[in-house]
């Protein structure tokens, strides 16, 4: 018992919530937005209607695939390139997505895969033979679980598409070739338990696949258009009825028009809540649930779209956030919000009747939940809300009364029941009970020049009355037949108010607030500022005043106020109309209306205002609202006119966008030129790029279709901002001239009632330059390191040869000054000591009487042998003649002077042509001593008539020749092997050579000694 009493109460709660839903949608759609050619549509016929798991929504039209982010278009056609990024195919035609990003659609050739994110087409041609299956495949549906798509042949048969494993499997349909035909333009579905249904013109078949049986329900009904609901529930569709279909009943429910005959359906979808909408050949939009026993107009998609022509509705599809969008036939794409409004709105400007406008003016709510409008150049329409009907209060004519314009600038009524109608500068009295009108002009005013009355209420059983003329008492006797009138101001007022306080206030355009005193003195408050509507605040003593500036806050007790402007929240500071409602305070504005919610703060005499803001497409008659239009009935139902119509909303029932927009990455260009890469950008999850390429602009959209215009950003880039950067006009970023590292963009989307959605984000990185590499600072700082060791090493080397060389010069300079001692002491020494003993000689042999004749020529000689001796050591060691010509210089001299007194002919032959160098002192000396000695050889032991004395330099060598026509000796001779010795040796001394030729004929020498 206590099963049935719960299956009873779940059911009970189920058709509960279709009836509330099935309301709800008897609110007509009153708002659609269009995507054309004119936005960038590729072709205003479209037949298939797609929204990917991104949020983007694709659109198949006759020239080419389309896909729209809200705010432009994408196109892809086919063209003679046979790059995988071109469109296969013209016509693109029914259309899904499966779990791998693969949008897949048919074309007049064959069904296409593409693949998002590397942007590439395939077509997928059945058993690789696309002239046994030519023309449209129908998709059926795709069972991701099992990665297979369903795809029909017209007329032929069934395939089933493994997209993992890329394998076909065909089921043909039944019956012969001739019999096939009656599905030639049906379409089919997929149930929950994987059977196929499909429509035909001779009733319904289900296909299960398991058993590979065919069944045929319904024969005779020609069924042609299917779809399945959220709730398992298969519809079903003709030229002419819609029929409800449930598979596990096998019953058959079929929903009429009633109300219109002359239509033809040609297109249906179902949404997420059980409803199923239908499109016809005329533009007319219907809907229906299970619960329905005919169907029921939705709206007039021709008024909507504002077309000129009258739409083919070819195809319907409902995406995740319960928008419909509409494929046309010439149209574009028609988008229709399914949400139930917020707002009411009179008059529908779907209606099919001649009222499309109204000029709201003034706002009555009686009694009876009627509606009074009072209208620019209409008169006066009354409104039953429920309904939707209106119907007009006709003012009679007076004969004394000119009726000029039949604008009703106020309405109300009095105790008595008595309507008061401020009407063409006019007070008129109307006794609805009795049928009468009574016309009062305002005293002292011609007839060519009539006030506006701006505002009729009562106090106290007091008619205020304000006017452009001033405000008036008025006093109204015998049901409104009679009255009186009492002038209080000569300005212009908007409005009267007594406060709780009992004091007196009006409001004016011009000179701003003003405070009446009991003498009919008064005060102005914010001269340069124009007020309208005026009310209370009781409970926090607060006189709230709608302006030109914002709303304005007095505080009645201090005489403190403020205002609040854009800056707290205010789309729009020039307001009209002001209605409180509990802690909410309602405003109309020359852009949209806003709710305030009221929050008080300890201590604080002024309240903080939570502003939300609502615009046309939220689903206003306008974004302009008028002065004196808005008015609150007994049942909380808030009124506020526009220049287009009435709207109408309780506060408790506005509900907020549940619908979370996704956020997507559009574009990217670096260094200004567009992205190239292999994966589109919006499945992108990180870019690499270099670093004279960092200047990246990073485009993206909130992909919520609704209301695109109320999307929020907020984004930074970690790694260079610490906060985010929030913005809702702007869907494009640059950040410029990136230093090298990681960076990490992240985004959100918020929709108009501030929902968030899910973060998107790219991992940036941009790469140092290779100066900037970890490995190239080691390698730099391994190379510095070794570059310090080796110039270290270098240095130390560099100062060791330094100290060596200086020891070696020291050791030169020391052995130069032995050298210079040991020829001191051998040459001058033995020479001197030479003499000294000769001398004693000499001096013995004078004393013994004689001439030391021999003695003094041996001193002479010696001397003269010192001289030289002396003089050689001198010219070795002057640096002026440490050069190769100095040398040649002197040694040409010595051996002139040498062989000039021998008495015999020679012959000096020196190099003119040389590389000049310097020479050492010691290779100068030897030099010299070994030609010297060699000439001196030819000169006293020879005999020789000739000598010859050649010098040449080859490469880096002198080479020297002494020859003689002497007799010659015997080189084997003891004393002549000392003398080749000797050559020998002081060759030896300086790194050279010497060679010695001696014959009957002469001698000769050879010297190769190195410079």
């Amino acid at each position: 018992m206590k099963q049935k009493l719960w299956v009873f109460r779940l059911y009970a709660c189920f058709v509960f919530c279709f009836v509330f839903q099935v309301k709800i949608f008897s609110q007509p759609i009153h708002k659609a937005n269009v995507i054309n050619s004119d936005q960038g549509l590729s072709q205003n016929s479209v037949y298939a209607i797609h929204r990917d798991v991104k949020g983007f929504l694709w659109i198949g039209t006759g020239d080419g695939l389309n896909r729209y982010d809200g705010k432009q278009v994408k196109v892809f056609r086919k063209t003679s390139s046979n790059s995988g990024s071109v469109l296969k195919g013209f016509s693109v035609h029914s259309m899904t997505e499966d779990n791998q990003h693969n949008l897949w659609f048919s074309t007049e050739r064959n069904l296409v895969q593409y693949h998002m994110p590397s942007q590439v087409f395939t077509e997928i041609i059945p058993f690789d033979d696309s002239a046994s299956y030519p023309g449209n495949k129908v998709l059926i549906d795709v069972d991701t679980l099992n990665n297979t798509i369903w795809l029909l042949q017209p007329a032929v048969c069934i395939f089933s598409y493994n997209y993992v494993t890329k394998k076909f499997k065909r089921f043909n349909l039944p019956g012969n070739a001739t019999r096939k035909m009656i599905f030639l333009n049906s379409n089919a579905v997929l149930d929950a338990h994987g059977n196929i249904w499909m429509g035909s013109t001779d009733g319904l078949y289900g296909y299960d696949i398991k058993k590979n049986v065919w069944k045929q329900y319904y024969q005779g009904y020609e069924l042609l258009r299917l779809c399945k609901d959220a709730f398992g529930k298969i519809w079903l569709l003709n030229e002419n009825n819609l029929y409800s279909f449930d598979p596990a009943t096998l019953w058959l429910k079929v929903l009429k028009n009633h109300k219109s005959k002359s239509i033809t359906y040609i297109s249906l979808a179902a949404d997420q809540r059980g409803y199923v909408w239908v499109g016809t050949l005329n533009g007319i939009l219907y809907y229906a649930s299970s619960l329905d026993d005919e169907i029921n107009w939705g709206a007039n998609i021709n008024a909507l779209a504002f077309s000129q022509n009258i739409l083919e509705l070819r195809c319907l599809y409902v995406d995740r956030d319960n928008l419909l969008w509409i494929g046309t036939e010439g149209g574009g794409v028609i988008q229709v919000n399914l949400e139930p409004g917020n707002f009411h709105i009179f008059p529908n400007p779907d209606d099919p009747g001649n009222l499309k406008t109204l000029y709201i003016k003034s706002i009555f709510c009686d009694d009876d939940s009627k509606v009074w409008l009072g209208t620019f150049k209409k008169g006066i329409y009354i409104l039953d809300p429920g309904t939707g009907t209106s119907t007009v209060l006709p003012i009679p004519a007076n004969k004394n009364f000119k009726k000029f314009a039949d604008v009703v600038y106020t309405i109300t009524k009095d105790a008595e029941g008595i309507y008061w109608i401020g009407y063409d500068g006019c007070l008129i009295a109307y006794n609805k009970g009795l049928g009468k009108f009574y016309f009062h002009n305002l005293p002292g005013i011609l007839s060519d020049k009539r006030p506006i009355i701006n505002k009729i209420s009562f106090h106290k059983n007091e008619m205020l009355l304000s006017a452009t003329t001033g405000l008036y008492k008025v006093v109204t006797q015998n049901a409104g037949s009679s009255v009186s009138f009492k002038k209080i101001l000569s300005t212009a007022i908007m409005e009267a108010l007594y406060t709780s306080d009992g004091s007196f206030w009006a409001s004016s355009l011009y000179v701003g607030l003003i405070k009446v005193y009991d003498d009919l003195s008064f005060t102005t408050f914010f001269k340069d500022n124009g007020f309208r509507c005026l009310t209370e605040d009781k409970e926090h003593g607060i006189l709230w005043g709608a302006s030109q500036m914002g709303l304005l806050a007095y505080h009645l007790q201090t005489g403190k106020s403020r205002f609040y402007n854009e800056s707290d929240g205010l789309m729009n500071t020039y307001l009209y109309g002001i209605i409180r409602d509990g802690k909410e305070i309602w405003v109309s504005s020359n852009n949209g209306i806003s709710c305030a919610r009221v929050n008080f703060k300890n201590g604080s005499i002024f309240p903080t205002l939570q502003f939300k803001n609502y615009f046309k497409p939220d689903g206003l008659q306008s974004n302009e609202f008028n002065t004196g239009a808005y008015a609150i009935s007994k049942e909380g139902v808030i009124y506020f006119g526009g220049i287009n119509g009435l709207n109408w909303f309780q506060s408790k029932n506005i509900s907020e966008n549940k619908y979370r927009p996704a956020v997507s990455f559009t574009s990217l260009k670096i260094n200004d030129k567009a992205y190239a890469g292999d994966t589109a950008i919006e499945f992108k999850k990180a870019i690499t790029v270099q670093y004279n390429a960092n200047t990246l602009t990073i485009g993206f959209m909130g992909l919520e279709f609704s209301n695109p215009k109320g999307i929020s950003y907020q984004y930074k880039l970690e790694g260079l901002e610490k906060d985010w950067t929030y913005g809702k006009n702007t869907d494009l970023v640059r950040y410029a001239n990136l230093a090298p590292g990681t960076y990490q963009f992240r985004l959100m989307a918020s929709n108009a009632d501030g929902l968030m959605g899910e973060e998107a984000s790219l991992l940036i990185q941009v790469l140092p330059p290779f100066y900037s590499t970890w490995w190239f600072r080691l390698l730099m700082a391994i190379l510095v390191i070794s570059m310090v060791i080796i110039i270290t090493h270098k240095l130390s080397q560099y100062k060791l040869k330094r100290k060596i060389r200086h020891l070696e010069k020291l050791k030169l300079v020391n052995d130069e000054r032995i050298r210079i001692s040991k020829e001191m002491h051998d040459d001058l020494g033995a020479g001197l000591t030479q003499i000294s003993l000769i001398s004693e000689a000499a001096k013995q042999i004078y004393k013994e009487g004689g001439y030391p004749q021999e003695e003094l020529k041996n001193i002479s000689a010696t001397s003269r042998q010192l001289i030289e001796n002396v003089s050689e050591i001198i010219w070795a060691m002057n640096p002026e003649f440490d050069t190769i010509s100095g040398m040649f210089a002197y040694l040409r001299e010595q051996l002139g002077k040498l062989l000039e007194y021998s008495g015999k002919s020679y012959e000096l032959n020196f190099p003119e042509n040389y590389t000049e160098g310097k020479i050492s002192n010691i290779r100068r000396k030897n030099i010299s001593m070994l030609l010297k000695e060699a000439v001196n050889n030819s000169i006293k032991h020879s005999h020789a008539s000739s000598v010859f004395v050649k010098l040449s330099i080859i490469g880096n060598t002198l080479h020297m020749e002494v020859k003689d026509n002497g007799h010659g000796f015997d080189t084997t001779t003891v004393s002549c092997g000392n003398g080749l010795k000797n050559f020998t040796y002081r060759s030896a001394l300086i790194g050279g050579s010497a060679k010695i030729i001696s014959h009957a004929r002469g001698t000769e020498i050879y010297f190769s000694i190195p410079l």
